[in-house]
């Protein structure tokens, strides 16, 4: 069975009417159990095992899978059904249109296109009759926008149920990425003693002291990141991105914290 433009056009324009805005970013956002309990129904025809599973309440990933006749590897589908919010164009946003080959909506590309792509894959591959030794399973997950803990919670209870997967995201069609760098939001603090600028002698000036951390971190940066990039995912992200500290100018600061992006290579956690 070939998948015609009809077919996405009218899957991917439901899915853009309904709104799943990940609260993680916009607190009151809608969430996804609408979008998810809509896929589950458009599901229901094909006759696959279909669960919503809440990695928080109301919070839904929509896992869908199409039994193999058994002894073959399972291969994941995998998009998320959440969006940024849309402030800038609420009259718009969740009213999908065509202009010229593309679709405008809130998440017709980021990443409900990839929701349908995924979808119409699976309804293709039952309506063909050729049903697989492995299985196939599709994932559509929670809160890509946010904190990711839809994924979490995928890889989690169902990590020993797949052998490979494809991750369906927006990445401007160029290539297919086998490897990209993770990353990680490191708050790093000191501490020192608030006193009167005119005692000296009693405080303890934490932002001098976080001076000195933020003089190591750019050695780490310039010696281990900067002349060993990954050959195929670049330099290591590796910054500053918030600094504060002190509460007026005539008392020594008691506390200064720096936030810190790292984006982990493969093989690397936070804790390296």
């Amino acid at each position: 069975m070939s998948v015609e433009v009809a077919d996405v056009t009218t899957l991917l324009s439901s899915l853009v009417r309904i709104d799943s805005v990940t609260p993680w970013l916009i607190p009151g956002g809608a969430g996804e159990m609408e979008v998810a309990r809509f896929m589950a129904h458009w599901l229901e025809p094909l006759g696959v095992e279909v669960t919503i599973e809440e990695p928080e309440p109301g919070r839904a990933n929509l896992i869908a899978r199409w039994r193999g006749t058994g002894g073959g590897r399972t291969l994941c589908l995998n998009a998320h059904s959440d969006t940024v919010g849309y402030a800038a164009w609420p009259d718009l946003a969740r009213v999908p249109r065509i202009v010229g080959d593309h679709m405008l909506g809130l998440g017709a590309a980021d990443d409900k296109g990839h929701c349908a792509a995924a979808l119409l894959a699976l309804k293709s591959a039952v309506l063909s009759g050729r049903r697989m030794r492995g299985d196939l399973m599709v994932a559509l997950v929670a809160d890509e926008e946010g904190a990711s803990i839809g994924t979490e919670h995928l890889v989690t209870h169902h990590h020993s149920e797949i052998d490979a997967a494809i991750i369906l995201e927006a990445n401007g069609l160029a290539n297919v990425l086998v490897t990209h760098q993770g990353f990680g939001w490191i708050d790093i603090v000191v501490h020192g003693t608030a006193a009167h600028g005119s005692a000296p002698d009693k405080g303890v000036d934490a932002i001098v002291h976080m001076a000195e951390v933020l003089r190591r971190l750019h050695e780490l940066d310039r010696k281990a990141f900067q002349p060993h990039p990954h050959p195929m995912n670049g330099r290591t992200v590796f910054h500053t991105g918030t600094i504060v500290g002190g509460t007026d100018y005539a008392t020594y600061p008691d506390r200064c914290v720096v936030g810190i992006e790292i984006g982990t290579q493969p093989g690397e956690t936070l804790k390296d």
